[in-house]
């Protein structure tokens, strides 16, 4: 995982929608499958971009598979995620390894390439997304795939002997990315952390009991106070409309009505009665102004 302590500038314009978490499951699903049909073209694929050490083959294969998943329709519905994922491997191989091109969309190119000197077609479905992105984007995109890694592999799939110590870790990706997240104006980032609160609160309710760790994730929009006041406000004005209504057209008010009159006449009679039980001074009122007008002229005095 990456240091997310720098400020991180997120591309308001890169869609984020259904890489995360679909196209790493979809990537995990075929990691393990045959791919010697690949031997080959990879070798020529690492000799290309400059990989002489051929380091980059062994990804290269599993990056060429994915491909052919994605140009034989396997992800018809999502092929610009898919492509967007792909480009995302692409760029850390790129960064881990030494390859002479300058950019993910030159080393795809270089790709392709081969891939029809190899007499396979069709790897070209991905050229109208493969672009080289920020190096902020790679950063968050790089720190969400560590966030479902420790989430699916590490809690869900139970590849860990310590699920906890995989939640706070989460949290630790969780919560400068909401920060990021109020602070941007990327909806489908945020919607994509939305969708991982909901699934860790309700793995983590279910499944696990960690005293070290969050049991639940607040949501990543935050607390707006403005929301708040808006919906106090509404809540209030329905309520009295309501209460308007069911006093005013309906059998409720005519109940109401009478009692209403009744407990105001009974306040009536008790103020009567107190007045006649309890009449006022008039030596007390007649002392009552004797004393302020003492006091008023001690003030005027006194200036």
């Amino acid at each position: 995982m990456v240091d997310l302590n720098s400020s991180l500038i997120l591309d308001d314009k890169f869609d984020f929608k259904d890489i995360f978490p679909l196209c790493r499951i979809n990537f995990k699903a075929i990691e393990n499958e045959d791919k010697t049909t690949y031997d080959n073209v990879c070798n020529n694929i690492s000799n290309s971009i400059g990989d002489r050490q051929l380091k980059f083959v062994d990804t290269c294969k599993k990056i060429s598979l994915y491909l052919e998943y994605i140009k034989d329709k396997k992800y018809a519905n999502h092929i610009k995620p898919s492509c967007l994922y792909f480009n995302y491997m692409l760029k850390d191989a790129k960064n881990k390894y030494s390859f002479k091109c300058n950019n993910t969309e030159e080393c795809y190119e270089k790709m392709i390439e081969q891939y029809i000197n190899d007499s396979k077609s069709g790897f070209d479905i991905c050229a109208a997304y493969v672009k080289d992105f920020t190096n902020d984007t790679f950063v968050i995109l790089n720190n969400l795939n560590t966030l479902y890694y420790n989430f699916l592999d590490k809690i869900v799939f139970e590849n860990s002997n310590n699920p906890c110590d995989a939640a706070k870790e989460c949290l630790k990706i969780y919560r400068p990315f909401s920060e990021i997240c109020q602070k941007g104006n990327n909806k489908s980032f945020c919607k994509v952390l939305e969708n991982f609160q909901g699934q860790y609160n309700q793995h983590m309710k279910k499944e696990i009991m960690c005293n070290e760790a969050p049991m639940y994730l607040p949501s990543p929009y935050g607390t707006n106070m403005l929301i708040i006041i808006i919906t106090l406000f509404i809540i209030t004005v329905t309520i009295s409309a309501i209460i308007f209504i069911l006093y005013k057209c309906t059998p409720c008010g005519s109940y109401i009505r009478p009692r209403k009159k009744k407990v105001n006449k009974l306040w009536h009679n008790e103020g009567r009665h107190l007045k006649l039980k309890y009449p006022l001074d008039k030596s007390s009122k007649k002392s009552s102004g004797e004393t302020y007008q003492i006091t008023y002229n001690s003030a005027q005095y006194s200036l």
